[in-house]
């Protein structure tokens, strides 16, 4: 048994990774490049076409091509292995927690353990890239010089642990429902594992595209309070209040409105979540096959 569950984890992290690796692959250039155009073009609009035009011209730079294969591969290894990591625990808590009976016919017991299972599944997925985030701090640290190494490492490891205090509720919420919708949905949508390995890829993006936004929707407040108390913690200013002390002054200065402002920017972002759930199930049907 142990075996099983063994080997459908490193599928299950091979699957993951490979999904949200392939979708960096492409985004992380993207990413550079428009980093580059806007800091040229700071007040300026820029149109669709010539966007266009400046990243074939930046593809055919060398210097471009260089830093990609120097400081790219570290951001698509590091967003491979939180995936691999999500996915994995999200499916082996899914088998040993739930019955296949409770999987294909009682939804709602799906909903809610997965639920559960995303949200563990984010939490140690954010505490192994923390732990990996710490080290680079460290051996980053011990790299200056010997007199700024003690202060800068005491604030640094300060800041850290702040830093994943106000995380992980965040996090858990967003994988809980991230994951809940999507499965709960292929569930009510195509019912058994057959269906929906068969289902449309364009319909299972779309439910992939809801559960992103559902999910980022109730998990934004916790993102919005966690950006005050860091921004209090870079100021030298006036007395610095807690958690309960943002919360009341977002209510009382922006209303309930406040928690959710800026979720609107981010949802052109969400078409990379919902790809890489769709990509893992065609990947998960790949290693089916083999």
């Amino acid at each position: 048994m142990w075996r099983v569950e063994i080997n459908n984890f490193l599928y299950s992290f091979l699957a993951g990774g490979a999904s949200t690796g392939l979708i960096q692959l492409f985004q992380t250039p993207v990413d550079l490049m428009n980093l580059i155009i806007y800091s040229q073009n700071q007040n300026q609009p820029i149109p669709f076409v010539q966007r266009l035009f400046c990243y074939l011209q930046l593809l055919q730079e060398d210097g471009i091509i260089t830093y990609l294969c120097k400081n790219g591969f570290q951001k698509i290894m590091r967003s491979a292995l939180l995936s691999g990591v999500h996915f994995s625990v999200k499916d082996t808590l899914k088998s040993l927690f739930l019955s296949d009976h409770e999987v294909t016919k009682n939804t709602r017991k799906l909903f809610f353990g997965t639920l559960i299972n995303g949200g563990i599944s984010g939490i140690i997925g954010l505490l192994t890239v923390y732990f990996l985030d710490f080290q680079m701090i460290m051996q980053m640290n011990n790299a200056g010089p010997q007199s700024n190494r003690n202060s800068t490492r005491s604030n640094q490891i300060k800041q850290v642990f702040i830093g994943l205090g106000l995380s992980l509720p965040g996090v858990f919420v967003y994988r809980a429902f991230y994951f809940g919708c999507y499965d709960a949905g292929k569930q009510i949508l195509w019912g058994k594992a057959v269906k929906q390995r068969k289902a449309s890829f364009l319909f299972k993006f779309f439910l992939a595209y809801i559960s992103t936004f559902i999910a980022s929707s109730f998990s934004y407040p916790f993102d919005t309070i966690r950006r005050r108390i860091m921004m209090q913690q870079n100021t030298s200013g006036p007395r610095k209040i807690g958690i309960f002390g943002v919360i009341k002054q977002i209510i009382q200065k922006e209303g309930l409105s406040g928690f959710f402002k800026g979720n609107s920017i981010t949802i052109g972002r969400y078409v990379n979540q919902s790809l890489a759930l769709v990509l893992y199930d065609c990947f998960q049907k790949i290693i089916l096959r083999i």
